[in-house]
């Protein structure tokens, strides 16, 4: 590990790789320090290189608010300064795409898909331009252009690049009324949870999984799919117990949904599948 000497003394490269690095933590675990530590590195590389593509890219990625791949918040004036004056002049990837971001964030979408088709163009395997190009496409609410864009995201060899492109492709099928499509694109997000031949089981998948694909099977008609959501769900509230935000509350419908149901089932699928994932049945209507 370099110490704080080292990385006073280190060269742009290195400054500008420790800086990614980082902000990749920052992302994950926003603190004050952290936002601090990245800022130095990056702004110390562009001392020394001011027109430093991703030492440029790191500094509006920085100060766009993105958390974790989301945009958190709005970017704020430095963002806004930095791609006016380099997005369009500079030939770096990097930079092209986090200020493409930027734009769409802007209200300029225009300027946003010419900066995406630059870097995606300039790097064809460029897999975070085209999942961020997706998301922005998706809320933007152009369905057709975000499912090809998480359908190149979701062409990388990294799991985890795969697995959010994967889960984007299902919203977006889902937001566009096809359900079948967007049930086949979750299942494909859980296959990419591992690196075995079988996917995890569901108690270890994340989150936003559980609950985009139970909820999803939960309105279903059929029984087999609707225990199976009511499972999953099951499982996504065991892991978000106390919470009372607007899906927990969606969640707890549906179980409670499905748990009536099967206080009234009476055929022997309905009623066998309600035991097997541990709801409450009625009994069959052919019983003694």
């Amino acid at each position: 590990m370099l110490t704080r000497l080292d990385r006073a003394e280190a060269g742009v490269g290195v400054t500008v790789g420790l800086g990614a690095l980082e902000l990749a933590s920052y992302e994950r675990d926003p603190t004050p320090e952290g936002f601090a530590e990245v800022e130095a590195l990056l702004r110390r590389a562009l001392s020394r290189a001011p027109l430093e593509g991703h030492a440029l890219a790191g500094l509006v990625l920085l100060h766009s608010g993105r958390r974790a791949g989301a945009l958190a918040a709005g970017p704020d004036s430095l963002a806004r300064q930095l791609c006016s004056e380099h997005a369009e002049r500079s030939r770096d990837a990097a930079l092209a795409a986090s200020c493409a971001a930027v734009f769409f964030a802007e209200a300029q979408p225009d300027r946003g898909r010419a900066l995406y088709r630059r870097a995606t163009e300039a790097r064809p395997g460029y897999h975070a331009a085209w999942l961020t190009w997706g998301d922005d496409e998706l809320a933007a609410g152009n369905h057709a252009i975000a499912a090809r864009r998480y359908q190149s995201a979701a062409d990388s060899p990294y799991p985890s690049m795969r697995y959010a492109a994967l889960l984007g492709l299902g919203v977006t099928r889902e937001r566009a009324g096809d359900r079948a499509g967007a049930e086949r694109a979750y299942r494909e997000a859980s296959e990419s949870l591992s690196t075995e031949s079988t996917p995890p089981p569901p108690h270890e998948w994340p989150e936003e999984l559980l609950y985009n694909l139970g909820a999803l099977l939960s309105e279903s008609d059929d029984w087999a799919r609707r225990a199976k959501g009511f499972a999953l769900l099951d499982a996504y509230l065991q892991l978000v117990p106390g919470l009372d935000d607007a899906r927990v509350l969606r969640a707890r419908q549906l179980t409670v949904e499905f748990q009536r149901g099967c206080e009234v089932a009476s055929d022997q699928t309905g009623a066998h599948l309600c035991a097997r994932v541990g709801a409450s049945p009625a009994p069959p209507a052919d019983a003694p």
